[in-house]
């Protein structure tokens, strides 16, 4: 249920994303805007065989394995090792890292340009390499990629170990949680000035919390800052959440 309500919520957001992000300019954007072929390689199942087969490292390479059958709502790809799987698309890093690609497209914003502008939550979508290859993405400085890596790093972990369970309760609102965290980030990306404008900081106060944690268990971590009242990370989301209206206002202008 928690799950769903945040689809639902942040779809608000969204709506007219597709135009601002085919009309605004680089200028109102953070991070440099490119083509996703400028920052990794685009690759058929066949392909992606073939550089296996020229280069043996390339199995042990982590890279962003797309499914050719996308629904919304659920996380229809992810980071992989090895061989690619049946009716795939693999998307391999040239110089990033594969988490931060993969935070970018199965993010929200990153979904709808898959999807085009099909906001059903249920929606179905079929892409493929040309479909792929169209796709601009951001390049970003270093230490915000690893932050943004670091959360969809959280996120997949959670997804995968909950697999088998996605009707679970638990399970929805803790990867309610992570995925909720992703999505902001994403949407801070996509909408900076705004965000900038409002005196909201998704990502400043992610990282401030990325470097005073010691601890090795990064998910008791962020979903402890995602609970906790007193938290400045989860006090940040709530404001962005409020941003509905101002996000589609924007978006418009």
């Amino acid at each position: 249920m928690f799950f769903i309500f945040r689809i639902r919520i942040l779809e608000k957001y969204l709506q007219g994303f597709y135009f601002k992000y085919s009309k605004k300019s680089m200028a109102d954007l953070q991070g440099v805007k490119r083509t996703i072929t400028e920052m990794a390689l685009v690759c058929t199942e066949k392909q992606f065989a073939d550089l296996c087969a020229a280069d043996a490292n390339m199995l042990k390479k982590e890279y962003v394995r797309l499914d050719i059958k996308q629904v919304r709502g659920g996380l229809c790809g992810g980071v992989a090792i090895g061989e690619l799987q049946p009716d795939s698309v693999a998307v391999v890093p040239l110089d990033c890292s594969a988490h931060y690609l993969s935070f970018l497209l199965c993010s929200l914003p990153g979904q709808l340009l898959l999807f085009g502008q099909k906001f059903n939550v249920l929606a179905k979508t079929t892409i493929n390499k040309k479909i792929v290859s169209t796709l601009t993405v951001f390049d970003v400085a270093k230490e915000s990629e690893e932050a943004y890596a670091m959360a969809d790093s959280l996120r997949e972990a959670i997804h995968n170990f909950h697999h088998e369970k996605t009707d679970d309760l638990d399970y929805q609102r803790l990867y309610g949680l992570i995925a909720d965290l992703c999505d902001v980030l994403a949407l801070e990306l996509y909408a900076h000035p705004l965000f900038e404008e409002k005196g909201i900081f998704i990502l400043e106060n992610w990282k401030a919390l990325l470097a005073k944690d010691t601890t090795k268990d990064k998910i008791t971590m962020a979903l402890t800052a995602l609970t906790d009242s007193s938290s400045p990370l989860r006090n940040e989301i709530m404001k962005a959440h409020i941003l509905v209206q101002d996000v589609n206002d924007y978006i418009k202008k």
